[in-house]
């Protein structure tokens, strides 16, 4: 495997050109039914003959928009907004993975910043339903980025789902397309670690909701195994770095460590 992956997202200089956000402007936004942002979805599936239902309710919360990382939000026309626009035209060519881990080699290298771009960007327009679920209970953000509580705190619905699997999931709703299951860091009393089975369990069962895109915040690749745990049960990985900060070394340290073709490239955030 290559030391580099690949950069599905491109530098911001492609796109210093008013063009760009322009031919976005005009889309249409799609007609969404009156119920779509408060109805209980109800979905099947079957598991030894016994058909088994899977309930999302949604809840409004009075999220706050204030973090400058919201840059679809704060700069829906910059070159740094089209860039994330293009990141979701590159996973479609890449096969639409419905379920997409967002990672980075260490610390403080953009890994949120790019889930919930990426999230916010996949449900433009109305396009699609997303649904952003924070896995990194190490170091959770979700909730103080966007500046809500958490009906149900996200290490819970997680790590109880293997346990439960006939029981609601409680979600916020950001946006009528969007929802979020982050950590409430006031009933958290200590960090925990994602388990791979819960994950496996969750997404079996919210894929079959409908939902078109479920983007996982997880904690970074190097220094524990959280990423290798979840890594199975997602369609694909894409990675998040700083073009002056992240080093070559831990990106492919990284890389190495993951080893996978679920790796699909690196965004650069910044």
């Amino acid at each position: 495997m290559s030391d580099k992956p690949p950069a599905i997202a491109p530098a911001k200089t492609l796109f210093d050109s008013p063009e760009y956000a322009a031919a976005f402007s005009d889309l249409p936004l799609s007609d969404l039914p009156a119920d779509f942002a408060t109805r209980t979805l109800i979905a099947s599936r079957t598991s030894h003959g016994l058909q088994i239902d899977v309930k999302v309710k949604a809840q409004q919360v009075d999220a706050r928009f204030g973090d400058e990382r919201l840059i679809m939000m704060h700069e829906p026309d910059s070159p740094r907004a089209g860039a994330f626009r293009v990141l979701t035209g590159r996973l479609a060519e890449r096969g639409s993975p419905r379920t997409v881990l967002c990672t980075s080699p260490l610390r403080q290298e953009g890994k949120t910043t790019l889930a919930v771009n990426l999230a916010l960007a996949l449900c433009e327009f109305g396009r699609a339903r997303v649904l952003l679920i924070e896995c990194n209970l190490r170091r959770p953000a979700l909730a103080k980025l966007f500046g809500f509580r958490p009906p149900t705190c996200a290490s819970k619905l997680l790590l109880l789902s293997g346990h439960a699997p006939t029981g609601e999931w409680h979600v916020a709703q950001i946006k009528p397309e969007l929802h979020v299951i982050a950590v409430d860091t006031a009933s958290l009393d200590k960090p925990h670690v994602i388990d791979g089975p819960s994950i496996d369990s969750s997404l079996r069962r919210l894929k079959r909701v409908q939902y078109d895109y479920i983007v996982l915040d997880t904690p970074h690749v190097l220094g524990h195994a959280d990423v290798n745990l979840a890594q199975d049960y997602v369609d694909a990985i894409v990675m998040s770095g700083y073009s002056k900060k992240t080093s070559m070394k831990a990106v492919s340290r990284a890389v190495d460590q993951l080893s996978t073709p679920k790796l699909l490239g690196m965004a650069l955030v910044g």
